[in-house]
């Protein structure tokens, strides 16, 4: 059971965290790189910002953006008996003290009546 709690996470984390998450000093063009939260290719976004604790996603007809931070979850005696006995896990690292949660908060605006041929344009590449 504790594997299938484990696989679980993974596949959360690796789903969460999928796409490149080097953190760009301005917006990043999408040339099919972004991705959902399914994996799928995310055509509604036509560039992305990504900063510590921030994402901004221009759209054709709007923006979003998420807020996010980290939260250290003390493990329990019980998680870590369960880390340092699978030595599959075990990759000469030390059992880590404690697991990330990490919170997100997204706000999505969209134009009203916005034209749906709008084209963006970059200027100022950095």
């Amino acid at each position: 059971m504790k594997i299938f709690y484990l696989f679980i996470l993974s596949i959360i984390t690796f789903s969460l965290f999928g796409q490149n998450q080097t953190k760009s000093v301005g917006f990043i063009e999408n040339k099919g790189q972004i991705v959902d939260q399914k994996g799928k290719e995310n055509k509604n976004v036509r560039f992305l910002l990504n900063t510590n604790g921030l994402n901004v996603q221009l759209r054709t007809a709007g923006f979003s953006y998420d807020v996010y931070d980290t939260e250290k979850i003390p493990l329990t005696k019980k998680d870590k008996d369960f880390h340092s006995s699978n030595s599959s896990l075990d990759n000469g690292t030390k059992t880590p003290d404690y697991s990330l949660k990490y919170n997100f908060h997204r706000i999505d605006i969209d134009f009203l009546n916005a034209n749906q041929n709008v084209k963006l344009i970059s200027e100022e590449k950095s």
